[in-house]
């Protein structure tokens, strides 16, 4: 007691709050662990609904498999001009990238990991934004050629990359289209190559956030912007619009206003999610040969389950994934499927 002085009651009182306190924090800590709202217990709950069926979950388009493929990813750039379609393959992909490329036209990079196809094409040349958006999904560019500035980068740097150019046995021409839009390979095709060059090494797939379906019919319950119709202002002949189907919740695609068909199985093309982002572009020669700013941070539109969502991207460095937040800084969640991501100049307009 005589640690305490003559007056122990200041003391007492301050040993109680302490006290009290630690029993606060303690039981908030308890609580806390158990809380949050019911989006968030669904989507842990549904997480491990996943474990249980003994499947894995796709990063790139959250189907489940059996098991993750030992395979790299392959990313292959894909012609889009009017002549060059319809493409094949392009169903099969996990995610598909369309950006422009020189004179207005524009151009597509179809990822696959999971995703088999025995016909895919046509391919044609890189470009070294390709080069950036294939090591953000840490995979193997595929590609014919190149720009200059595409080709300098990928020989001035251990990026892994197949070129028809340097392996053409790989790789074959069709009959029924003049070239260069008549180049096909097929994805066991190019596993096959990429493990004779040993490119095929074992590496993590980043992986986007994708809802199950519990968590999905709770989210369409709260109010947010609709659109049944999503439409992407490319210069002429290259205007993409994406039509809401309610019965398969996808989009399905049409380019210059005609259905985007894949020739393999001639059935339209459609995206469970679409992803729109605005990056700075600058023309970098007289050839009209762009350069993108992906490695940056900008505006982004979210369209999945007919909702609209504003969102934020950013890339840290060239070999970072990009990653999709909405404005309150919560990672966009997406439906199974899967998902185009369009990359569009600043000023390109979208109506929905």
């Amino acid at each position: 007691m005589r640690l305490m002085g003559k007056n122990p009651v200041p003391v007492l009182l301050g040993l109680a709050f302490f006290i009290v306190m630690c029993v606060a924090v303690a039981i908030n800590s308890f609580f806390g662990s158990f809380s949050g709202s019911r989006e968030e217990l669904l989507r842990e709950d549904s997480r491990k609904k996943t474990l249980n069926t003994g499947k894995l979950q796709c990063p790139l388009d959250g189907a489940l498999v059996d098991r993750l493929p030992q395979d790299r990813p392959v990313a292959v750039v894909i012609d889009n001009l009017p002549r060059a379609r319809p493409q094949s393959g392009l169903t099969k992909a996990d995610l598909v990238y369309e950006t422009l490329a020189e004179g207005g036209v524009t151009r597509l990079l179809a990822v696959y990991y999971h995703g088999e196809a025995s016909s895919v094409g046509p391919i044609r040349s890189a470009r070294p934004y390709f080069i950036e958006l294939a090591g953000g999904v840490n995979a193997i560019l595929v590609h014919s050629g190149g720009s200059p500035e595409a080709l300098e980068l990928l020989k001035n740097s251990n990026f892994p990359h197949l070129d028809e150019f340097r392996h053409p046995r790989y790789f074959w021409r069709i009959s029924q289209r003049r070239p260069p839009h008549n180049l096909y390979s097929s994805i066991s095709n190019l596993h096959k190559l990429a493990r004779d060059y040993g490119l095929n090494n074992e590496v993590k797939v980043p992986s986007f956030n994708f809802i199950s379906d519990e968590v999905k019919e709770y989210i369409g319950e709260k109010k947010s912007l609709q659109s049944d119709e999503v439409k992407i202002h490319f210069p002429r002949g290259y205007e993409v619009t994406y039509s809401y189907d309610p019965e398969e919740q996808t989009y399905c695609r049409f380019v210059d206003e005609k259905p985007h068909l894949d020739a393999a199985t001639n059935s339209q093309l459609s995206a469970r999610n679409i992803i729109v982002q605005f990056v700075k572009t600058n023309v970098v020669d007289g050839q009209g040969r762009l350069e993108m700013a992906l490695t940056d941070h900008g505006r982004a539109l979210v369209f999945s389950g007919k909702k609209v969502i504003e969102a934020v991207w950013q890339k840290p460095a060239t070999d970072r994934p990009t990653t999709f937040k909405t404005m309150d800084g919560e990672t966009v969640e997406l439906l199974p499927g899967q998902s185009w991501i369009e990359i569009i100049p600043q000023n390109t307009k979208v109506s929905f």
